[in-house]
């Protein structure tokens, strides 16, 4: 077979995006998505869509959209993906909710809300891939992440404690209504943890304590579980999307049977269907 060379040049372009890394395609693969996927429970774990008030069982690989809620019970935990990368791990006895989680290819937004309970968050930038501003509400505080491993705990009597064990986070405190009370933010890095009171100034920051340094080895291995994930991105947004194909195509044949119901039957002169 003889080669034009228009073939030739589009063949070798075909092989070098298949060379080339994930990150380098990462932002056309996810421009125009939101939500994250469910990747591990353990336990008793409920996720409840923005339509849904009972809840459902909640299942490997779950697609979850902005306004869902992942709630563990007392023996559950659970592992949220998001496609930039990020992951969030939901330990026992905790509710956060999926505020908004689009992607685009100038930044990334996620903000989630953890309403009670421990989280685990790993946020790392993808190489040449968009910057994402994670931020993490809670009822005390506001939490811009950015490149950080960190342990956020939502405490008893409206505190939360934030632990940094890589990166830097700025953090406001909340009134009750939820929005950023006019104090001067805080700024937490590595190795260092805070503790915000809802309505009061930010606590100064102080070295990790004992009792958050245990989560070191946890965050490890935390770690190790969200870089293992960022390889299977590729995999994860493509079974999205035929997720989401298939989903259209369920409710335009919906559509289509409503409609053709509604048709009136037509007769003949002799009050015969036709």
């Amino acid at each position: 077979m003889r080669y034009t060379g228009k073939v030739v040049v589009l063949i070798l372009l075909l092989d070098l995006i298949t060379l080339l890394p994930f990150d380098v395609l990462y932002s056309s693969e996810v421009t125009g998505f939101t939500g994250a996927t469910l990747m591990d429970t353990q336990g008793a774990v409920r996720v409840f869509h923005s339509a849904e008030s009972e809840g459902v069982a909640a299942a490997k690989d779950m697609i979850l959209d902005e306004g869902d809620i992942v709630r563990t019970e007392d023996n559950g935990k659970a592992d949220i993906l998001f496609y930039d990368g990020t992951l969030v791990e939901l330990e026992n006895s905790t509710r956060v909710i999926i505020k908004k989680a689009n992607y685009a290819p100038e930044q990334n937004r996620l903000d989630i809300e953890v309403v009670t309970g421990k989280v685990l968050v790993n946020v790392e930038r993808l190489e040449k891939a968009p910057r994402t501003n994670a931020v993490v509400y809670t009822p005390a505080a506001v939490m811009n992440l950015q490149e950080a491993h960190a342990v956020i705990i939502v405490e008893k009597g409206n505190s939360t404690v934030i632990g940094l064990f890589y990166g830097e986070a700025e953090i406001r405190s909340v009134v009750s209504t939820g929005k950023t009370k006019k104090m001067h933010p805080i700024r937490v890095f590595t190795n260092y943890q805070a503790t915000v009171f809802a309505g009061k100034q930010p606590e100064a920051p102080v070295g990790l304590m004992p009792y958050l340094k245990v989560y070191k080895q946890q965050i490890g291995v935390f770690q190790q579980f969200a870089q293992s994930n960022r390889k299977m991105l590729r995999s994860i947004i493509e079974k999205r999307k035929k997720t989401d194909a298939e989903y259209i195509e369920y409710k335009a044949k919906q559509q289509q049977d409503r409609l053709s119901k509604e048709i009136p039957v037509k007769k003949d002169k002799n009050n015969k269907r036709r």
